[in-house]
């Protein structure tokens, strides 16, 4: 998983979220991606860091380390 790549919010604390699909963006120096967690690859964030996002046409959706929920994302194929 890589900046630029499509992604889709499948589990999240905020559950309005799950589903968005878009672009990932990510300002920070690494990050991780674990493949076979949940079976599927995904994204956990450096909480040090600044931001990821995902944009797509119609909005954005964005977190921080300071943000007060959790998020996972897989890569669409």
């Amino acid at each position: 998983m890589k900046t630029g790549n499509i992604v889709k919010i499948t589990k999240c604390t905020l559950k309005n979220a799950i589903g968005f699909t878009g672009k990932l963006y990510t300002n920070l120096a690494c990050f991780h991606a674990n493949a076979n967690l949940f079976s599927i690859e995904i994204l956990q964030i450096d909480k040090t860091k600044t931001c990821i996002g995902i944009i797509n046409k119609t909005g954005v959706f964005w977190w921080t380390k300071h943000s007060k929920f959790d998020v996972e994302i897989t890569v669409c194929n």
